[in-house]
């Protein structure tokens, strides 16, 4: 017998499995050029002065008509080759109608020469036919003893050849003309034709260059004003830049102002009675550097320094001199 098994045998084992899961965002293959355009676009650039803004304009107007004459010449020498081809096409087809007016000409002559060598030789016939009914009626007087019946069945059926034959030259000469017809006129069918597609061409031509000359007339209009809102950009972002510089002047001037009206009070307050012999500060060596109207200070003997003033946060670096107390 068996043996049992046991729960830890009957238990199903783990499986474990690995997914792959990747990321949802989305990455987006960049050109090169989307790739430098960003790049410049990233890069910080001094705004552009109008001489430099003028010479742009006048290097793109420049290439503006270089471009544009090298469009007009490439478009000169297209319809140069359209017309070329087209002359070529016209020559071409010209001698192919002449050509098959000439085959036609000579079809027709060789069968007005066979119709009237056919015509010879059944009017030749006809008079041998006629010579032999005169002969065989001359037989017939002279032998009236010969079957009477016999001479007309053969008579008859001499008369009757001649009129089949006259009926089959007939319809010969009809079938010819008929063919000879639809020749002629298959020629000025695919004539008409020609002529048609050819002038359909000259059309297309025609409309092309209409289209070219509009789109140009577009893009020039395009770069005009493109020009235009650059320039009226760069003049907004000038004077913007030119305000923001004279306001930051005036705010670098209020505060170093301040800061020295501090620092002289403080010289004063701390030495009231020898102002006049104390030796030029660091303040007052600002003060005549942003007033160039006062005469430098006299040169004093070194003394030793005192603490310094406590920094005081946007100074400049002249106002952290030490000040010198007596």
């Amino acid at each position: 017998a068996l043996a049992p098994k046991t729960p830890s045998q009957t238990m199903q084992q783990a499986v474990a499995f690995e997914v792959e899961i990747k990321s949802p965002c989305f990455q987006s293959s960049k050109s090169p050029a989307q790739i430098r355009l960003e790049s410049r676009t990233e890069e910080e650039r001094s705004p552009k002065t109008t001489d430099q803004l003028q010479s742009d304009l006048e290097n793109a107007a420049v290439n503006r008509q270089m471009f544009l004459q090298a469009r007009a010449e490439k478009s000169g020498s297209e319809y140069a080759k359209a017309k070329a081809v087209s002359a070529q096409t016209m020559e071409a087809f010209q001698e192919l109608t002449n050509q098959k007016a000439q085959e036609i000409d000579a079809r027709l002559s060789t069968a007005e020469a066979n119709r009237a060598a056919q015509a010879e030789k059944v009017l030749e016939k006809t008079k041998n036919m006629n010579l032999r009914v005169e002969s065989a009626q001359k037989k017939k007087g002279e032998m009236d003893s010969m079957d009477k019946e016999a001479s007309e069945q053969s008579l008859t059926t001499s008369v009757e050849k001649l009129s089949a034959a006259e009926v089959r030259r007939s319809q010969l000469l009809e079938e010819t003309k008929a063919k000879n017809a639809a020749e002629v006129a298959k020629a000025k069918e695919l004539a008409a034709k020609k002529q048609q597609s050819l002038q359909e061409m000259d059309e297309k031509l025609q409309e092309k260059l209409s289209a070219a000359e509009e789109r140009r007339n577009q893009l020039l209009t395009e770069q005009k004003e493109r020009a235009a809102a650059a320039v009226e950009h760069a003049k907004q972002v000038a004077a913007t830049q030119a305000e923001k510089e004279a306001s930051a002047r005036e705010e670098l001037r209020t505060e170093i102002e301040a800061k020295l009206a501090e620092a002289e009070s403080r010289r004063l307050s701390a030495s009231p009675s020898k102002t006049a012999k104390s030796p030029a500060t660091p303040a007052d060596n600002r003060s005549r550097a942003l007033d160039p109207t006062l005469s430098p200070a006299p040169a004093q003997p070194d003394l030793a320094p005192a603490e310094p003033a406590p920094a005081v946060e946007g100074d400049v670096p002249a106002a952290n001199a030490s000040c010198t107390i007596l």
